[in-house]
Parts: structure tokens; sequence; C-alpha cells
């Protein structure tokens, strides 16, 4: 087969090389800017709220300061996640939006207390929802997001509020999350993750969070029973997968920075398979070197685990508290990154009262 050649006018070339260009720098792209007094060279993870599974991305933090231009062409709500080194670790949401710019100033002794200036409508929008729930502390964080939603039924914000504080709660009710769904326009009520939202609450069982779990008799890849004692005091993110199902497999590969970012928290990762198979469920795991605790009864999707909780689709992942009970189901990568910190969050502030 003979390669074909085309030719353009040099003229044209030049032409659409400035048009590219321009656009690249000016058109249709968001800028953030972090500036942290102290703060050692880390990276910084960023990632969409509405996002699909796997949309990290991270950026390299020299001498505190970052500057990175993003394409962006809608308005976008984004988790920026910032930490030390250390132990100092704050999430931060943002409102991308095309052509607009958003600063962030501190020090890395006051990552709680980040100056956030620039940025378009929406994110003005968001401060005046965090300055309304900061001066209302005593009401319900629910009844404050509610009361903003239906004050602003047209905002991307509002959207984000129904994901942050009814769909993503813990312990959700249906009721509650369609009565929040029910509040915004015509025009959000058919955004994106609103029509995913409203398959799920189809399908959603409400009696799997806040169940009971405890981990009975699961051999591992050596025959050893792993059993409820190894997770004493320790949240549990456990992953339904089987060897012949590429896409879970690939859910597994894309946990392995998130176990790195715990390895020393009270966090467990246990993966779950659905394999008859004993032989190709360990060569599966020695193939892809996968990190994490692994458990196979051999049983497949007539597993009692599965079949208690209700699995009925792999990639699956449900997590569960240390008092034994399942607090959340099927995050995405990003989300569960957050759910977990969240948690180990208010665990923190428990035990220093």
């Amino acid at each position: 087969m003979t390669n074909k050649v085309y030719i353009f006018p040099v003229f044209l070339i030049i032409i659409l090389a400035i048009l590219v260009g321009g656009c690249q720098k000016e058109e249709n792209s968001f800028t953030l800017e972090v500036d942290i007094q102290d703060f050692t060279d880390t990276t910084a993870v960023l990632y969409g709220v509405f996002s699909q599974p796997d949309s990290l991305m991270s950026f390299p933090i020299k001498g505190g300061k970052l500057k990175c231009v993003i394409p962006m062409d809608t308005i976008t709500p984004m988790y920026l996640i910032l930490g030390d080194g250390g132990q100092n670790l704050v999430e931060t949401v943002l409102f991308a939006e095309e052509n607009t710019n958003i600063r962030i100033e501190g020090n890395v002794t006051h990552l709680s207390n980040l100056k956030i200036t620039g940025g378009g409508e929406e994110q003005k929008l968001y401060q005046a929802f965090l300055d309304q729930k900061t001066e209302n502390i005593t009401k319900e964080i629910q009844e404050i997001a509610d009361s903003f939603i239906t004050a602003h039924p047209l905002s991307v914000v509002s959207v984000f509020l129904v994901k942050e504080y009814f769909a993503q709660a813990s312990g959700v009710v249906k009721e509650q999350v369609e009565r929040a769904v029910g509040k915004l326009s015509g025009k959000m009520q058919d955004h994106p993750y609103i029509l995913r939202l409203q398959d799920e609450l189809k399908d959603l069982k409400e009696t799997q969070l806040n169940k009971s779990f405890y981990f009975t008799a699961f051999p591992d890849t050596t025959g050893r029973s792993i059993s409820q004692k190894e997770f004493k005091d320790c949240y549990v993110v456990l992953s339904f997968w089987a060897s012949w199902h590429e896409e879970s497999r690939e859910m597994l590969d894309s946990l392995e920075s998130i176990i790195e970012m715990f390895k020393k928290k009270p966090v467990k990762f246990v993966h779950l398979s659905l394999d008859n198979n004993r032989e190709n469920w360990v060569n599966a795991i020695r193939s892809d070197s996968i990190s994490g605790i692994h458990v196979c009864t051999s049983l497949g999707w007539a597993d009692p685990t599965v079949v208690a909780i209700g699995i009925t689709d792999i990639p699956c992942n449900i997590v569960i508290s240390p008092q034994n009970r399942i607090i959340g189901k099927n995050m995405e990568n990003g989300v569960l990154i957050r759910f977990i910190e969240n948690q180990l969050n208010q665990s923190k502030r428990k035990k220093d009262k």
C-alpha cells in the first residue's frame, strides 16, 4: 500500500498554527496558581467532581509554587488535594471555568485556612455557601445545602451540593436525594451527573448502607483464613473482582496509588474474587502484581458475602467502618480518596475530644 502525501500551502499552515497556538494560550482554558510558604516539594492532585473513574491529574509543586493551565470549555467543579509530604493534607473544591484564574495562597502550618481568590460566578457562589455554612454551625449541613439549592436551582454549585451532601452522604436516603434533585431547574436536572444519579437511584438498595458486616473465614492465596480480627480499629475497602473480568482487573490496578497513599493509616484494602478456579485467581494476582489482601471462596456469584450484600455486577466496592458497618458503596477513585480522608479526620476529632 502506498503512502499518500498531502501538501498544504505554507501560508495556510502558518495561519492554522497561529490560531491553534492562540487558543491554547488564551482561550478555553482555566489557570490555577498555588503559592504556599514553607511547602515541601510534592505533588498536587486534581480531579473532576463529576468525572468518570481514573480522572486524577497530578502536578509537581516546587518551592511551594504551582501554575497549571487546563483546557476548559464549561464550568467544572474540581477537587484539589494538597499535602506537605507529611501528615498535613487538605482538600479544596474549585469551580474551574474557561478564561478564569484561581489563585491559592497560604502557609503550610495553616493549610485549612487558605486564601482563595479569582474564579467566575460559580466560584463566588460556592464561597457564599461556605460562608453560610460557617455562620450556621448549629444547623445540619443538609439543611443549609437544601436552602442553597432552593435559592440557586440553576447553579452548578447546587448540583455539586446534591452529590456532596445527599447522594454521597453516609447512610444515604433515597427520598432525600430525590427531593434535593427535584429542587434543581429543568436545565440542571439534565446535567450529566444528575442523569447518572437518577439511573443509580432506581437500583439503590438502601438496606446495604449502615448494614453490619463481618469477615468470616475468607481464605487468602496461601489458604490462611482471614477473619474479623485482622481489621480491628481499621477502615476496610472491600473490592469485588474476577480474573476473567478485564474491567475489574483494571480497577484493582488503579487502586495501587490509593493503597500507597493510605499505607500508614488505619485503612486496609481487601479484594474478594468471584473466581471459581483458584489457579486462575492466583495467576492473575501474580501477573498483575496487585497489592492488598486477596481472598476467594471459589464460589463465584454464589459466595455468601456477594449474595448478602446484593452484588450484581463487577467491579464494585464497599467501605466498612471500624464499627463493622457498611458506610459507602461503589465509589470512584477520587471520591474514595476524599471519603476515606473525611472518615479518618472525623475519627481523629472524636479521639481528640
